[in-house]
């Protein structure tokens, strides 16, 4: 019956896309189908809701090195990554207040009011299902090519910060790519995210391959998923002494 669901929103978004071929007329599904698309392509809103928490395994290639890398995750948006590269170890964390991060070195940073606005979007375990909390306004925008795929171009614009865009994957419904600028110590910064080789854990799909064109590009293969896991929440909080 997902199976069945799916197809049908899918074939909706093809026969618009059709449509818009043959009469010349420049017509895009609405922001609310293709969100409902991506919503059941990813198993469903019920399945997505049943996810509280979350570890994460995998490798990570970049400039050249290879390390690895462990995220944990737990409703609504506490989060907190262990990355491992031969240059030494990165810590990233946010309780849902706060967030921090730890260079190889040893050296702590607490992060902008951006990032952290930033990050209670995007690292919430349910954004998928409660994009319309998050955002003030959610509207398609056109239609564009990612990685060879046609894609709808979908134009977020949160509470706090800049409008971000997520691209969708015209066929299968998946999100294939996000942009999105955040001011960090730097000043702002653009980010590009591409998501790939989705698979499917506890009904639930994720994708294993997650590629940041931009900045410092890197590639992160993932390797074990294990959801709803005990984690205690001292994990995410700020550490005393680094």
């Amino acid at each position: 019956m997902k199976r069945v669901c799916i197809t049908i929103l899918l074939c909706s978004l093809l026969g618009i896309a059709s449509c818009s071929k043959n009469s010349g007329s420049p017509s895009l599904p609405t922001a609310d189908l293709v969100l409902d698309t991506y919503v059941k392509a990813l198993g469903g809103q019920d399945a997505i809701a049943r996810v509280n928490s979350r570890l994460t395994k995998g490798s990570i290639e970049m400039r050249g090195a290879t390390g690895k890398v462990e995220n944990y995750a737990k409703t609504p948006s506490k989060y907190m990554s262990v990355t491992m590269t031969p240059e030494g170890t990165l810590r990233e964390g946010f309780d849902g207040a706060a967030g921090w991060g730890i260079d190889p070195t040893g050296r702590m940073r607490d992060w902008t009011a951006d990032e952290i606005a930033l990050s209670a979007r995007t690292r919430n375990l349910h954004r998928d299902i409660e994009f319309k909390s998050l955002y003030t306004n959610i509207a398609v925008v056109g239609q564009e090519n990612v990685e060879g795929r046609p894609a709808y171009v979908l134009e977020l614009t949160p509470k706090a910060g800049k409008a971000e865009k997520m691209f969708f994957d015209a066929q299968t419904g998946l999100l294939i790519e996000h942009e999105y600028e955040v001011v960090g110590p730097q000043g702002a910064r653009p980010f590009m995210y591409l998501y790939d080789n989705y698979k499917e854990v506890d009904g639930v799909k994720l994708p294993f391959t997650i590629k940041r064109v931009k900045p410092s590009g890197y590639t992160v293969k993932i390797d074990e998923v294990q959801n709803n896991i005990a984690i205690n929440d001292d994990q995410f909080k700020r550490p005393l002494n680094p």
